[in-house]
């Protein structure tokens, strides 16, 4: 669930994930941290209480557990994120989840931080087996329900989706902006050509921000 942009720090005081997207890029980086912590190696949800004091720069934009995600951590950990969220009034933190129910009790009961963005990944409209999250029209639904005035949304890696439905959704969402981009690995994902892509890009900019990752022809295409 990479986000990468270019004033974007990651941060992951919580790592590890059950979802088993096909796609994801997470797990395999992973593997690179055997020798520092086996949980991570093994993409186990887990905390890491030693990161919550981590400053960053005034101004900057964080992406909360780019390693995981954090609906798997407890509610008690959670707060404790949002703890060291609300030390940095200065820094933007973007909490991203495949599963957004999670912040909607949270949200109620204003727990989460102002200078807190919240968002979900809605790389298609159907229901295709590609994990083990919630589906696309429950993420839609759930981040709808978080009462929390600044949220997001993660199209990306995009497949095929059915164009009204896919603007009406991030529509009612309200999203401060939209990523939007190709998966970038080879896993030959039922994608959408390129021209249906520019023209839901040239819709959504009509009422948000839609900021460009990888675009290119969708493999079929080439």
């Amino acid at each position: 669930m990479s986000l990468m942009y270019e004033n974007t720090h990651t941060w992951n005081p919580f790592a590890g994930c059950r979802h088993e997207c096909v796609y994801c890029y997470a797990k395999k980086v992973a593997k690179r941290q055997k020798h520092r912590c086996i949980d991570c190696y093994n993409f186990v949800p887990h905390e890491h209480p030693e990161r919550l004091g981590k400053k960053f720069p005034k101004g900057s934009q964080v992406f909360v557990c780019s390693m995981g995600d954090i609906a798997f951590a407890t509610v008690d950990y959670r707060k404790k994120i949002y703890d060291a969220i609300e030390k940095q009034p200065n820094v933007t933190f973007l909490l991203q989840s495949k599963n957004p129910g999670c912040f909607i009790r949270e949200s109620d009961e204003m727990l989460i931080p102002n200078n807190t963005i919240i968002g979900t990944t809605i790389e298609t409209t159907y229901d295709d087996m590609i994990s083990h999250a919630p589906r696309p029209h429950e993420r839609y639904r759930d981040l709808c329900d978080v009462n929390h005035p600044q949220k997001y949304v993660t199209i990306e890696p995009i497949m095929r989706f059915e164009f009204d439905t896919m603007v009406q959704w991030i529509y009612e969402i309200h999203p401060e902006f939209v990523y939007i981009g190709y998966d970038n690995h080879k896993h030959r994902l039922p994608e959408p050509s390129i021209g249906k892509t520019l023209k839901l890009m040239e819709r959504l900019e009509e009422f948000t921000e839609v900021r460009r990752k990888i675009i290119r022809k969708a493999w079929w295409e080439e």
